[in-house]
């Protein structure tokens, strides 16, 4: 770290007259690509709370987990967070025993942020969102 602390002070001194250590960490650049994990794979057919359910974005595969079975009376939905499923069409996918399989696409019906009293009747937080970050994709088990 050949002249690091040249660049950066010891210390920043605030106009209100506090004073904040700093500290200079060396890093390196990987010049590699990070390998990218298998698919968890199951050896049921049966997709239940837990499952690793992956989209790809971009070229690179995203793995998040099912968070529960739903329903609206017409349609069973897996629910899991709206950053895994992204926008409304997105495939998502599964690991069964030696394959991976399409299960369906995200959903329209997605939730991000609401008023925290619409949430929480009764709870203090007027002026506070709650981050809900909830999107379900279609359930394709089914007969």
């Amino acid at each position: 770290m050949t002249g690091a602390r040249e660049y950066v002070p010891s210390r920043l001194y605030l106009p209100d007259g506090r004073v904040v250590p700093t500290c200079v960490v060396e890093v390196s650049r990987d010049p590699g690509l990070p390998q990218q994990p298998p698919m968890p794979t199951y050896k049921s057919d049966l997709l239940g709370g837990g499952y690793p359910v992956s989209v790809t974005v971009q070229g690179r595969q995203h793995i998040g987990s099912a968070g529960c079975l739903v329903t609206d009376g017409d349609s069973v939905y897996a629910l899991t967070n709206r950053h895994v499923t992204g926008d409304a069409g997105r495939e998502i996918f599964v690991g069964f025993g030696d394959t991976t399989r399409r299960i369906g696409v995200s959903a329209p019906a997605q939730l991000a942020k609401m008023p925290f009293g619409e949430v929480y009747p009764g709870w203090p937080g007027q002026r506070v969102l709650a981050n809900l970050d909830a999107g379900p994709h279609p359930d394709r088990f089914g007969p």
